[in-house]
């Protein structure tokens, strides 16, 4: 009996170990792939905005209006498999911060105002004028929630209206500063069906066979949303009836809040108005395309772009042109973007030198270390390298 017990602790302790090597073996090869799509998708979306911006000819411009778009597109199906694979594998890691809502909400409506008149949508974002100035929540997580509800209920909507409304309830005490947040998206849509309504939130699925055919996407979304919900200790739940619509209400208790912070506009930054003055920029990345594209970006700047495709030479200009800040990229041949900016960071004169990860590869491994001061995840557009940018060199606004 004896022998039979330690023979079965040996069976699961082999079963335990062989699922956590796949386990490691499918994270790395989501890795990989993220690596290896994301890489001519930065060129492709990257050159496509650029081209858009200085073209005067409007049917070119509706050509790469359609690449943009298509692009995109694509893009969101990338990243709702890469989220789901790190939410299964419990590798989400939040980043709170006092966050305003009002300028979230704004971008929100210019993303979706374009998409809900297309589909003759009537679309409209309610808050109480009294909803905090400042609410604790991660703001990339917040908005990838509302975003993905907001698509779905203009998606699936024709000849409607979608309504998001926020509201704040604060907690009674007087001298508490937590509250309630609630969020409520409700359309006038295809709706979904009772037998359907606990499906909706699972993995891969969409209330209807026809409606992957019909309307796209990958039946992730809606998954991933209630999974990040829970993460940030809240709750999603739906109410729908079949062709009378559907309303998500998503709700946040124990939010700590601040009314005492000077309120700033988180706006994306426009590409006119904004001119970086003089300064120095190190890009080092092992694929050229990517460099040219930031040159693309900043040829209209007083910015010096310097370029190397290895960790070894990045190192060596660092020390000689001592950059305001460096773009790294984190999978090089020759050596990694963690190893090299360990190095760059002992030189004299770049100990202070921002340094930002410039990668296709989101990994499951969310901390960078000490050595980065953020984050570009390619494809990158325009206004995401201006505000990062914008962080480390100086820049005037007209």
């Amino acid at each position: 009996e004896a022998i039979s017990k330690n023979h079965l602790e040996l069976n699961l302790i082999k079963e335990k170990l062989k699922a956590e090597k796949a386990k490691k073996s499918k994270s790395e090869f989501l890795a990989n792939m993220s690596h290896e799509i994301r890489t001519p998708l930065n060129a492709i979306l990257g050159f496509s905005e650029v081209l858009y911006n200085t073209s005067e000819l409007e049917p070119v411009k509706r050509k790469l209006d359609i690449i943009l778009n298509s692009g995109r597109t694509l893009l969101t199906l990338i990243n709702d498999l890469l989220d789901f694979s790190k939410i299964e594998s419990g590798n989400v890691v939040l980043s709170p911060e006092m966050l305003d809502l009002r300028p979230l909400l704004r971008k929100i409506e210019q993303l979706f105002s374009g998409q809900a008149k297309s589909n003759r949508n009537d679309f409209e974002i309610i808050y109480n004028s009294e909803i905090p100035d400042r609410v604790f929540v991660d703001p990339f997580r917040l908005q990838q929630i509302l975003v993905n509800i907001t698509s779905n209920a203009i998606k699936f909507t024709e000849d409607g209206t979608v309504k998001l409304r926020v509201d704040f309830t604060f907690d009674d005490s007087d001298i508490s500063d937590f509250g309630e947040l609630i969020f409520e998206i409700e359309d006038t849509g295809i709706g979904i069906s009772k037998d359907n309504l606990d499906l909706i939130f699972e993995s891969f699925h969409q209330a209807d066979v026809m409606i992957s055919k019909d309307y796209g996407g990958t039946g992730l979304g809606l998954a991933i949303s209630k999974k990040l919900v829970e993460v940030m200790q809240g709750d999603l739940r739906v109410e729908s009836e079949l062709r009378r619509g559907s309303t998500f209400r998503i709700h946040f208790p124990n939010i700590k809040y601040s009314n005492d912070i000077e309120l700033t506009d988180n706006l994306i930054t426009q590409r006119k108005g904004l001119f970086f003055k003089s300064s120095k920029l190190l890009v080092i990345d092992d694929v050229e395309i990517n460099t040219e594209l930031i040159k693309a970006y900043l040829e209209e700047h007083e910015v010096e772009v310097f370029a190397c495709n290895s960790g070894k030479e990045g190192i060596r200009m660092a020390e000689e042109i001592l950059p305001d800040v460096i773009m790294l990229d984190l999978r090089m041949p020759d050596m990694s973007g963690r190893e090299t900016a360990s190095i760059i960071k002992s030189l004299n004169g770049c100990d202070q030198t921002p340094i930002i990860a410039f990668t296709a590869s989101l990994g499951t491994d969310e901390s960078l270390g000490e050595n980065f001061c953020g984050r570009l995840t390619k494809p990158i557009e325009e206004h995401e390298l201006f505000e990062k940018l914008k962080k480390f060199l100086p820049y005037s606004e007209t």
